[in-house]
């Protein structure tokens, strides 16, 4: 009687490959994380600009005024 070889995996116990249900759920997690920081870096950026033309416009009128007098 042969004995049957250990060190070959069989089929069925072979990882698929993936990370599984909890390496998915990080994945969406990291994803999810790093659509915040890109949203808030945008919202950041929006708020300099629309500070930057606030000040022109304010610069604007103050020229304006002062070219009056």
């Amino acid at each position: 009687m042969q004995e049957p070889d250990r060190g070959a995996p069989r089929p069925e116990d072979r990882d698929s490959g993936g990370a599984g249900r909890g390496g998915g759920l990080l994945f969406v997690a990291v994803l999810l994380f790093c659509a915040y920081l890109a949203l808030t870096a945008l919202a950041g950026i929006l708020r300099v600009v629309a500070a930057l033309l606030l000040a022109l416009a304010a610069a604007a009128l103050l020229a304006n005024v002062l070219r009056r007098r």
